[in-house]
């Protein structure tokens, strides 16, 4: 009887021991919850930088906004340089009339060139004539004896050789002279031509640079409100995420009071085992020490069950807590990421557009007051042409450097034009950056909420799984 009971008592005791275990991995579950709790303080926190980034965001919309502005500036700049064009293909226009002014004087110049031909030949006929007259003067026997008359002859004879002479050689001048004026003439014509070709060509291209600005503004705007969208979209995640977080809560104080209900559950069937104990000091029916030895296997299978799925939860709740540091860490890494583009694009926003803004005003006026100068300077000298013998020999020099002029202000202005498509190439640039951050991090915000619920899953799974054990272990 004394074995019986010293067994009885040493199977009690080992049914306390076990219990005692699955008290502290109990306090393991609170001190768990505890951790669960901190982890929601730090979703908290996470969602209170979440709204300082959709402030941050709310900003760079504002920034958009800016740009949508300054591009409206450009496209009345842009209007006023098509109106300036405008003015400088009717001034064109104006050049050809007096280009064609100008070849009807040229058909002009080629009719006196006749008349000097014919001139010419006429004042050959009276040469042969003249000629003739002389060869009959010396044949005619009378004039032998008039000599007075002979020398009149000869004087008005030499008198017409040299008239002759005289206009032969202010004839073959002015036929150089005209000859001059008309090539020097079809050259500006036909560079007059060329330059309105790439007036027209540069209309063209201003006409397609603008197309493609007004494209851009339809695009920044979609972007603006799928950007708005976006942030709606996040304000409402923030929303479900501090309702997900108050829901947590609420279960974390209910996780808590069953913890409470089966740590009282656990005292009473210590004391009901500590009553067992009395019990089977006094009675000592082999029945009964069957059941309690029955019941006892029972509770040793249950801890030993019990103590390997609190190692697997404590394996699983490590591996959780590392891949929810490991979010976590990457989350600040995005944040911060984000948060350097958006000052590096509003200083870049603040730095480039006003300076930018200035250089292309002044650029588009200093250019078209320099078109203006040259076309007046060319419109001058053309009329000075007209009325000059042309014995300027700078003219050609002047010609050359005129068309090396215009051919560089339409090159620098071609130039500005692909600075303006680089510099909205890289502002796309930008915002595809800015995005994708946002994305990532919608995605990561996403992840650690479906760890939150995998890991609330698992507690109460196991929760339900130690009820279980214990309601089990009281029915034995």
């Amino acid at each position: 009887m004394v074995a019986d009971n010293s067994r009885v008592i040493s199977e009690l005791t080992s049914k306390l021991q076990s219990l005692s275990v699955a008290e502290a991995a109990s306090k393991q579950q609170i001190v768990h919850l505890n951790n669960i709790r901190n982890e929601n303080d730090s979703l908290k926190s996470a969602l209170s930088k979440a709204t300082v980034e959709a402030a941050a965001a709310a900003k760079a919309l504002a920034n958009f906004e800016a740009i949508k502005a300054s591009n409206t500036e450009l496209s009345e700049r842009l209007a006023k340089v098509t109106r300036s064009l405008n003015e400088s293909l009717e001034q064109n226009a104006a050049l050809k009339r007096e280009i064609s002014e100008y070849s009807k004087q040229t058909a002009a110049l080629e009719s006196l060139k006749l008349e000097f031909a014919t001139l010419d030949s006429l004042a050959r006929k009276l040469k042969t004539e003249l000629e003739e007259k002389t060869r009959a003067l010396e044949e005619t026997p009378a004039m032998e004896s008039d000599s007075d008359s002979w020398k009149r002859v000869e004087s008005e004879r030499d008198e017409i050789v040299n008239q002759f002479a005289q206009a032969r050689i202010e004839w073959e001048k002015k036929e150089a002279a005209l000859m001059n004026e008309y090539t020097s003439l079809k050259n500006l014509v036909d560079e007059l031509n060329r330059e309105v070709a790439k007036f027209e060509q540069f209309k063209k291209e201003q006409d397609e640079l603008e197309q493609k600005l007004h494209a851009r503004e339809a695009e920044l705007a979609e972007k603006s409100a799928r950007l708005a969208a976006a942030e709606t979209e996040k304000q409402v995640l923030m929303v479900k995420g501090n309702d997900r977080s108050a829901e947590l809560e609420t279960e974390n104080i209910g996780l808590r009071k069953k913890l409470s209900e089966l740590e009282n559950e656990l005292s009473e069937v210590k004391s009901s085992f500590n009553l067992k104990s009395t019990d089977a000091g006094s009675e000592e029916s082999p029945e009964r020490h069957e059941r309690i030895h029955h019941m006892n296997v029972c509770k040793s299978d249950n801890t030993l069950e019990s103590e390997g799925d609190v190692a697997s939860l404590r394996a699983e709740n490590s591996r959780l807590q590392q891949k929810n540091e490991e979010l976590r860490h990457r989350n600040f890494k995005i944040l911060d990421h984000v948060v350097g583009l958006e000052k590096q694009l509003a200083e870049k926003l603040s730095t480039e557009l006003p300076s930018r803004s200035k250089s292309k005003e002044a650029k588009s006026n200093s250019i078209e007051a320099q078109l203006l100068d040259e076309r007046k300077l060319v419109a001058s000298t053309i009329g000075s042409i007209v009325d000059s013998p042309m014995e300027n020999s700078n003219y050609n020099d002047y010609i050359n450097d005129l068309a090396s002029s215009l051919k560089a202000a339409l090159r620098s202005r071609k130039y500005d034009n692909d600075k303006d498509k680089i510099s909205l190439a890289k502002l796309e640039a930008e915002i595809a950056r800015y995005k994708g951050a946002f994305n990532t991090l919608s995605a990561l915000l996403t992840q650690i909420e479906l760890g939150v619920q995998e890991r609330e899953s698992s507690y109460n799974d196991r929760v339900a799984q130690l009820q279980s054990e214990l309601n089990k272990a009281v029915r034995c």
